[in-house]
């Protein structure tokens, strides 16, 4: 996961947030390849407004946002390899929990929902179009 710096008020944030994943499986014996990985990579605009605040706890409740671009690959190797590439919009609504600890340090909790859309479609490294695909669209906590 990566940030870039923003713009910190009182009650409101903006700023930048990205993250990327891979998920490898061994596939079974027999099969004319022997790994399938699917990656995911986003990066986006944050936006995040503090809604809620208790002086006494030292907690504030913030609801937020990231909205921006990612792809999905799917690669598939051994003995040849195979990759797909598919690129996508994203929105990420979450909340998110802060705890002030100390003066300078606190503790922050939260969820979301990663809901993505894609026009395009998958792709060999060459760009030309492959129908079908082995996933059209992701949504996930």
């Amino acid at each position: 996961m990566q940030g870039v710096a923003g713009l910190v008020g009182s009650r409101l944030r903006f700023g930048g947030l990205g993250a990327e994943g891979r998920w490898t499986l061994p596939l079974q014996s027999g099969s004319t390849f022997d790994q399938v990985s699917l990656s995911l990579h986003y990066s986006g605009l944050l936006m995040e407004r503090l809604v809620s605040i208790s002086q006494t706890a030292r907690l504030g409740l913030w609801l937020g946002t990231v909205v921006g671009q990612g792809d999905f690959s799917s690669l598939i190797s051994h003995p040849l390899t195979v990759q797909l590439r598919r690129s996508f919009i994203f929105a990420l609504p979450y909340f998110a929990m802060e705890f002030k600890l100390l003066p300078f340090a606190g503790l922050r909790v939260g969820g979301g929902w990663l809901i993505t859309f894609s026009l395009d479609d998958w792709r060999l490294p060459g760009g030309q179009i492959v129908g079908g695909g082995p996933l059209q669209s992701l949504s996930a906590p």
